[in-house]
């Protein structure tokens, strides 16, 4: 049966990976219980899961980038990112998961779970995050979990995370009438986002690329941080983790994603594990339009 491809919709999504594969992914609805295959771009192109073919080779020699987006994240959003990967000859998988429907820790569980699907020969694996999926990941590589034997981290580039928690989240959530509404929109991850919340997940265990936004100036995008932020999470709470090399690039937490300058950034990330190769690695000046 030839199946015509269909356009997914983003938001506020009731549909996860279950199984992913290097050319396609099996998903299934959290309500239903229904699955569907999905390609790259998020299409749909099957409904039964007797129709996803195993093993899936395609792309199984191209170095792999994995992306984990961040809370209610439109595939939009990452859409260059993931083509200039592409284009540039990787492998890339985006992660799809009902964002605000589980716990930063449930989604962890689920991601290791997906992981442990991968199929292929030996090979590197990078990941890069943007903001609750740099919580995500962390939970996610704590000690206690291994990668499948035939994966191994290369790089880790994490995208405005808010490891310390994100200054908006603590504001909105510690406003008692604004709380409903807060979690109605963040649902379960809605505390970790906070800083209380981040500060109970585990630390990653490795270095990491942070990569943050900002317009370098004392009260940044929003004055409430009392700091250099980018409308959501301010600088500090993006470092607070080990950092293998830091960079900011003016701009907001999700409109940043669309500027070439962050696309550029995580590329040579990924293939160099640095920024600013030829300034020696150094990483921390601040690129402007």
């Amino acid at each position: 049966m030839i199946n015509t491809p269909l356009p997914t919709l983003p938001g506020w999504s009731f549909w996860q990976d279950i199984h992913i594969g290097y050319e396609v992914k099996l998903q299934q609805n959290i309500r239903t219980g229904t699955t569907r295959i999905v390609d790259e771009h998020g299409r749909t192109i099957g409904g039964k899961q007797t129709e996803f073919l195993e093993p899936d080779t395609g792309g199984s020699d191209k170095p792999l980038v994995i992306i984990i987006p961040g809370l209610n994240n439109l595939k939009s959003n990452l859409r260059p990112l993931h083509q200039t990967l592409k284009n540039a000859g990787y492998q890339v998988i985006n992660i799809e998961f009902p964002s605000n429907r589980r716990t930063t820790t449930e989604h962890a569980l689920y991601l290791q779970a997906l992981l442990d699907t991968l199929p292929g020969n030996k090979r590197d694996v990078s990941f890069i995050t943007h903001s609750l999926g740099g919580l995500i990941l962390r939970t996610a590589l704590a000690d206690g979990y291994e990668l499948p034997g035939h994966l191994k981290v290369e790089h880790i580039l994490m995208i405005a995370p808010p490891h310390d928690g994100s200054f908006l989240a603590d504001r909105i959530y510690g406003i008692r009438w604004l709380r409903p509404l807060y979690n109605w929109v963040c649902g379960y991850v809605g505390y970790d986002l906070t800083r209380e919340g981040a500060r109970k997940l585990p630390l990653l265990n490795r270095s990491a690329g942070i990569l943050v936004g900002g317009n370098g100036s004392r009260w940044g995008f929003n004055p409430l941080a009392g700091e250099d932020n980018d409308n959501q999470v301010a600088i500090s709470s993006s470092k607070a983790v080990l950092m293998k090399d830091f960079l900011q690039i003016p701009g907001t937490h999700a409109l940043m994603l669309h500027n070439p300058r962050t696309i550029n950034a995580a590329l040579e990330f990924i293939r160099y594990g640095t920024f600013n190769r030829e300034e020696n690695g150094k990483g921390n000046s601040l690129w402007w339009f």
